[in-house]
């Protein structure tokens, strides 16, 4: 079977693209097209590339090239891993293309919710924080995205009108929000954006002395809550000194300025915390994912439990990754086979005393990362593959 994935849009999404190569790659009858950036070729380069099942298109500049490429290569199937541009393109093709389309959603209202509407609560957010020529150009740019919204709601209409179309979301929570906005049958798969690899996995957390917490991603106080990690970190500030070992694995960005006064201040008070100003390799990333003992979710959650998440978190996956427990809030919705390896907090005192549990009750602990080993296996691109046939 020849399988493209094109990825255009977002760089950032690339361990996806990674995750379904790897993926399909088990079926050696697979022949897998690859249309994306520099940036994700760069990637993929350094594990699977040169490889004699895989073909690559790099976009350079001009968008319908890619298409083209695309419409000659005699594709069964293909997935848009991410559409947040060139709508009309991404549409002109599919009405061509008589294969299967596997669609992936990643942010759910944003293909649904009028991009007026959405503009409009963009552009609130804005107000007081920024000057007036910032203003005007954000403006402007709302405009433009309005336009283009047209575009997008004729594709999704499109694609969810289209019979040979499969839909992807993350998660059985994301399905859960998605069927919101859908109230007819269509064919989904729930399929995650990273993969167990056991022959790249180690355990390097077997001589830590201190319980290591690491919460994978940028440190942004956008989508995490720092400060109240912070506050219950000074409110016992002898516990966590002596016994935790904190790894902020993403880096600092320059925004955060008063993130980083905040850390140094905790450093300084004999907080041991490993946080990082740039850019972290995979390579680096995975070893430090490793060391972990238990990997923790501080995200912003302002659903309730009758309300899943539009959109994941990559620190879902990265308990995969890495076959490690984690500490998530009581209010985020995790499908339920992490229920035997993730413990839940009801608020940041809470969070402590789970901590606390976990460095004292060393057996807990070892029983907990049992269960997440073994969760992880069935993420396995053996395992995977079954989803995508």
């Amino acid at each position: 079977m020849n399988i493209g994935i094109i990825e255009i849009c977002v760089d950032g999404h690339y361990m996806i693209v990674n995750t379904l190569v790897k993926t399909y790659l088990e079926d050696h009858e697979n022949n897998i097209f690859v249309y994306t950036t520099p940036f994700v070729i760069n990637i993929l380069k350094s594990e699977l590339i040169p490889h004699p099942r895989i073909h690559l298109t790099i976009m350079e500049n001009d968008v319908n090239e890619v298409f083209d490429n695309m419409s000659k290569d005699q594709l069964d199937r293909v997935h848009f891993n991410s559409v947040t541009k060139y709508y009309k393109s991404f549409l002109q093709f599919s009405e061509r293309f008589n294969g299967r389309i596997f669609f992936h959603f990643h942010n759910i209202d944003l293909w649904f919710m009028s991009s007026f509407s959405w503009e409009v609560k963009r552009i609130s957010s804005l107000l007081g924080k920024i000057d007036l020529n910032s203003l005007f150009r954000e403006l402007k740019y709302s405009i433009k995205l309005v336009f283009i919204g047209l575009f997008k709601r004729k594709f999704i209409r499109y694609l969810f009108a289209r019979e040979n179309t499969v839909f992807v979301v993350l998660s059985n929570a994301q399905n859960f929000h998605l069927r919101k906005y859908i109230n007819k049958p269509i064919d989904l798969i729930v399929f995650p954006s990273i993969i167990f690899e056991k022959n790249k996995y180690k355990d390097l957390s077997l001589k830590n002395k201190k319980l290591r917490v690491c919460i994978p991603g940028s440190v942004s106080t956008k989508r995490r809550q720092y400060y109240e990690l912070f506050k219950v970190i000074r409110d016992y500030k002898s516990f966590f000194a002596q016994n935790i070992t904190f790894d902020f694995l993403g880096f600092l960005p320059i925004d955060e300025l008063k993130v980083e006064g905040e850390i140094k201040s905790l450093i300084k008070d004999g907080i041991d915390i490993l946080y990082y100003k740039t850019f972290i390799n995979d390579d680096d990333f995975d070893e430090n994912l490793f060391k972990s003992d238990v990997v923790l979710s501080n995200i912003h959650v302002i659903s309730n439990t009758d309300s899943p998440q539009n959109k994941e978190t990559a620190t879902v996956f990265n308990l995969i990754r890495c076959g490690k427990p984690g500490l998530f809030p009581v209010n985020f919705i995790l499908d339920d086979v992490f229920n035997d390896s993730v413990l839940k907090f009801d608020n940041y005192n809470d969070l402590k005393s789970k901590l606390e549990k976990l460095h004292f009750d060393r057996s807990a602990l070892s029983n907990l990362k049992e269960k997440a080993y073994i969760l992880s296996e069935k993420y396995s691109a053996r395992e995977l593959l079954k989803v995508l046939q």
